[in-house]
């Protein structure tokens, strides 16, 4: 995408490795099953935040006492279930909805209101979903939990999207449509009528096995086919591609401080979110069995990367997981 590059060499992932870990073809859980696992016994162990929290027969959210990002910040776990890769559609679904229904109640709880020019206008909020699956991809539970993010100022990378788009308004359109072109996007029509949701294998991921998933219909994260679509990505790395270690982002989600995004940002910010997308990206992290960094030089300086996995062997196991949607 805008300003990317990737360097694709499926030879490398052949490459010796002196930094390597025995037998660590399967993740490694130090709580022993979840027998001494905090957010097992979420209730005595974690913390709630102020205006309570979100719950579903499945997920339950809490504070996270470790905050980085103001005005809030909290965690998504899911409830009843330790293994992070185990885990089905109802269980995901709640642990997407519990993260929507945290955002409105940390949105309401930390609003603000300015006056200018007789007009009283709200601050702006920009949500935040990231989800880091074990320690390669850098949790610190092995537990599934994801983050939960609301700032009043947007995150750097985004910001830098927000400014390309006031560009180039039709970028993500465009984005698809170079996808499209080599017959790498999948478009999902769920049962409800709320349109084509669409994703697609990244030809310049992040990092390796990147799959972008976009809602222009509705910009929500309780949207069914977008849900499914999701469900499918993250499926897909794991059950198809045998990935273990991922992050998972979601942002632009509609519907939480809707009337501060009809206005233009102040302070050269980039801009507000109008007319786009919810975004969801995935990215795979590297061999379990690896105690290499999949980061480098190359990353951190040149802000490029390097790819092992083809977007259509990508595409393959997404089309696979996708014919398995109820």
């Amino acid at each position: 995408m805008a300003h990317n590059q990737t360097w694709y060499n499926s030879q490398r992932s052949l490459k010796p490795i002196t930094f390597a870990t025995k037998n660590a073809s399967t993740p490694h859980d130090p709580t022993d099953g979840g027998k001494h696992c905090d957010f097992c016994k979420w209730q005595q162990y974690t913390a709630q935040d102020c205006f309570g929290r979100a719950e579903r027969t499945h997920a339950v959210t809490a504070s996270n006492l470790f905050k980085y990002v103001a005005p809030a910040q909290g965690l998504v776990l899911f409830k009843d279930h330790h293994d992070p890769l185990q885990w089905d559609f109802d269980q995901f679904k709640d642990l997407v909805d519990c993260s929507e229904e945290w955002f409105q109640k940390a949105y309401e709880q930390n609003r603000w209101h300015n006056t200018r020019d007789g007009i009283t206008i709200s601050s702006p909020v920009y949500p935040l979903f990231v989800w880091n699956c074990l320690g390669r991809a850098g949790a610190s539970q092995f537990h599934g939990h994801a983050q939960l993010m609301l700032s009043h100022t947007p995150y750097p990378a985004l910001s830098h999207q927000y400014v390309t788009i006031k560009q180039h308004p039709t970028y993500w359109k465009d984005v698809v449509a170079a996808h499209d072109s080599v017959d790498l996007t999948i478009n999902l029509t769920d049962d409800n009528n709320t349109g084509n949701i669409t994703a697609f294998p990244s030809i310049c991921p992040w990092k390796d096995s990147e799959i972008v998933i976009l809602n222009g219909e509705d910009n929500k994260m309780t949207n069914p086919g977008f849900q499914k679509l999701l469900y499918a990505a993250i499926r897909t790395l794991i059950d198809e591609l045998g990935i273990y270690t991922f992050n998972v982002a979601m942002y632009n989600m509609r519907g939480i401080g809707e009337e501060e995004e009809e206005r233009e940002r102040e302070g050269g910010q980039g801009g507000g979110r109008e007319g786009l997308p919810l975004v969801a990206r995935i990215v795979g992290r590297g061999k379990l069995s690896s105690a290499a960094s999949d980061f480098g030089g190359l990353e951190v300086f040149g802000q490029a990367s390097i790819a092992h996995n083809d977007p259509y062997l990508v595409l393959q196991g997404l089309k696979a997981q996708v014919a398995g949607l109820k």
